[in-house]
């Protein structure tokens, strides 16, 4: 694919301790086919031997930055990214995932001939020997809270962070980026590999104390949205972002590693608290994510606990999806 690479890309990607996947990953990124880019590298206080890994290929290669930095999290380390990035555009990577050769060729090139401010493109998800392609939408509440699915025009950051000190800080920033964007355009191919069999990640943590901080980020997305949205444009997409993250990720997710019954009480009267505040005429039903069956289901389960009906749910929903992946 030919095309004017005079735009400088940047791609941040923070590290913390995980050595044995970060070859691949810059690998991958310096096999890209658009070559005007910049890698950075946040080490977030890593006491492995990330660094030494980071600074090898430092050496090889003058696009790669490595920066270093105390230990503050994710959060912290792609803001500093942010920060110090030169680029016109912006993308993300985790260090424990790997890229496609045309991870930035294709998105760019739709960009600049469609004269959009964001691409979204589609992910690979890899779990051992499983590979499931998913798609992404457009609206708020279909893009995907991840932010590595994405080509950012760097104007959609400004006065743009993430969070620090939550779980969850993709949620509370990414759907606002999207938000930002005057014209967006969807490339239905997957450019990027998330690998997310890796025990240790966040995907793969249960913390019943963070579980929650899916609240105060739907919280926030809702307040930095509806200060740009005057017309109210976007709440529908609002509502279906925090049925999706408070009901189905929240709530149906968690419950498969929760099983004590006050600490699912407190979850349930919790999203049931937030959703009468901001959305009062809001009903299960209005799920619509998945097949018909999938959205069945879910809404069934989900009825069940909010009546806290536990054993029932668990019925519906927790034990066939145990059975379904032990198999």
């Amino acid at each position: 694919m030919k095309i004017n690479e005079e735009e400088l890309v940047s791609i941040i990607i923070p590290v913390y301790n995980v050595a044995s996947y970060l070859e691949r990953c810059i690998q991958s990124l310096l096999d890209q086919t658009y070559k005007n880019i910049e890698i950075i590298l946040v080490n977030d206080g890593s006491n492995d031997n990330s660094l030494d890994i980071l600074n090898k290929f430092r050496k090889k290669d003058n696009r790669i930055i490595v920066i270093s930095k105390e230990n503050g999290g994710q959060a912290s380390a792609r803001n500093l990214g942010i920060k110090q990035s030169k680029g016109k555009y912006i993308m993300f990577v985790d260090s424990d995932d790997y890229v496609f050769s045309e991870f930035v060729a294709e998105p760019v090139h739709l960009m600049k001939k469609q004269n959009s401010d964001l691409v979204i493109f589609d992910m690979l998800f890899i779990d051992g020997r499983r590979k499931e392609y998913r798609s992404s939408g457009v609206s708020i509440d279909k893009s995907s809270s991840m932010p590595m699915n994405k080509l950012y025009n760097k104007n959609l950051w400004e006065n743009l962070n993430f969070p620090t000190g939550y779980w969850y800080e993709d949620l509370g920033t990414i759907p606002v980026a999207v938000s930002r964007a005057k014209k967006i355009v969807k490339l239905n191919k997957a450019l990027y590999a998330y690998t997310w069999d890796r025990e240790e990640s966040q995907s793969n943590t249960i913390d019943e104390d963070k579980v929650l901080d899916t609240i105060p980020m739907c919280e926030r997305v809702y307040e930095l949205v509806r200060k740009d949205d005057r017309t109210n444009e976007k709440n529908e997409e609002l509502k279906l972002l925090f049925i999706d993250h408070l009901i189905n990720n929240t709530i149906l997710l968690k419950f498969m590693d929760i099983s004590n019954r006050n600490v699912r009480i407190k979850m349930i009267d919790e999203v049931k608290k937030t959703m009468d505040k901001y959305f009062p005429e809001w009903k299960i039903k209005d799920y619509n994510n998945g097949s018909f069956v999938t959205k069945y289901l879910k809404q069934i389960a989900a009825s069940l606990y909010f009546n806290k009906a536990f054993f029932l749910g668990d019925l519906i929903w927790k034990y066939p999806k145990m059975f379904k992946n032990r198999g």
